[in-house]
């Protein structure tokens, strides 16, 4: 699933960089830097981190499956932050 989530969002990224349209590199740049900033970058390492678990050394590291747990909730944070700056 995360090569899957992590084709997509790579996707999207070369999409907004590569647009014509100038309302589209600005909504990345707004994803990016902007009110939403943590939360991409939440999801995008979390798309990034399960693949270290592929080499036999990194997974018997306990620190780094604990670092796939707490990132495979960046959606709720993302949900928090959304609901925070609504108010």
């Amino acid at each position: 699933m995360a090569t899957v989530v992590t084709a997509v969002y790579l996707w999207d990224l070369i999409q907004s960089l590569t647009a014509s349209h100038p309302y589209q590199r600005y909504s990345l740049q707004n994803r990016i830097f902007g009110h939403y900033a943590l939360s991409f970058w939440l999801d995008f390492i979390s798309t990034l981190i399960p693949h270290l678990l592929w080499f036999s050394r990194l997974r018997k590291l306990p620190l780094l499956v604990l670092a796939v747990v707490v990132l495979s909730l960046s959606p709720l944070i993302f949900r928090l932050t959304v609901q925070l700056l609504k108010q």
